[in-house]
């Protein structure tokens, strides 16, 4: 799968709506779409993602893990997107490059990529996933709302072709890895992740809960201890580490 067609553009719309539109006009699957600059790209829950020439936006289609192992796709999709950075860093960051659960790819506690997973069955065609996945090589979009960082920023000097040259090929390996033996997946990922182990505070929309980061239970739930002692199983939000030592 590394050899998968790749198509690249100057300038699109979105890597991700380009994608979904060469595959209505015929475009064969497997396939990835990269593009110099977005003029409207978007992350997860629909986010706006600034699109400044010189960092990777790419969008992978293709078919999607089987049923079982469809809930841990986004952590294998964080742990792909750091195995790729992670050849670029400087020595003395590599070991910075830690993982928020479900799927932000940190270094320091500044977010350096994004990733955004959609899945389409029509009657009668296979069902389809696009992966898009952005991520930050010459420029640190501003952010209100986080801490952000890049590639270069972290003392990098990788462009962002060589990024998605180690991006393919972790993609590719981590979606064998997925159907063979999804709880390797999870194991691998909590070797990196933030807050495990310490007191977190989850957004889950309309409340905000605290406890103890516990475990990852087998669909990748957080299992967040309350201070009661019981478990509470949080199976989407957003993380905030509420550890003073932790990084923000």
């Amino acid at each position: 799968m590394p050899d998968t067609p790749h198509h690249h553009f100057d300038t699109v719309g979105s890597t991700f709506i380009e994608a979904w539109a060469m595959v209505e006009r015929g475009q064969r699957t497997p396939f990835w779409v990269t593009a110099n600059r977005q003029t409207a790209g978007r992350g997860r829950l629909d986010r706006p993602w600034v699109s400044e020439p010189g960092n990777l936006y790419s969008t992978y289609v293709g078919a999607p893990p089987k049923p079982a192992a469809l809930p841990l796709l986004p952590f294998m999709l964080s742990l792909a997107v750091r195995r790729a950075i992670v050849t670029h860093l400087p020595l003395h960051r590599q070991a910075d490059a830690e993982l928020k659960w479900p799927n932000d790819v940190l270094i320091g506690g500044a977010k350096i990529s994004g990733v955004r997973v959609e899945q389409k069955t029509q009657p009668g065609r296979p069902s389809l996933m696009a992966i898009g996945i952005g991520v930050n090589v010459e420029h640190a979009p501003q952010s209100l709302e986080r801490a952000v960082t890049s590639l270069a920023a972290e003392g990098s000097t990788a462009t962002a072709g060589d990024v998605f040259q180690s991006l393919r090929h972790a993609v590719a390996d981590g979606l064998v890895d997925l159907d063979a033996n999804p709880g390797d997946v999870l194991a691998q990922w909590s070797r990196y992740a933030i807050g495990l182990g310490e007191t977190v505070t989850v957004d889950v929309g309309r409340e905000r809960v605290s406890g103890t980061f516990d475990h990852l239970a087998a669909d990748g739930s957080l299992m967040l201890r309350l201070p009661s002692g019981a478990l509470r199983a949080l199976h989407a939000g957003d993380l905030v580490i509420s550890s003073p030592s932790a990084p923000r």
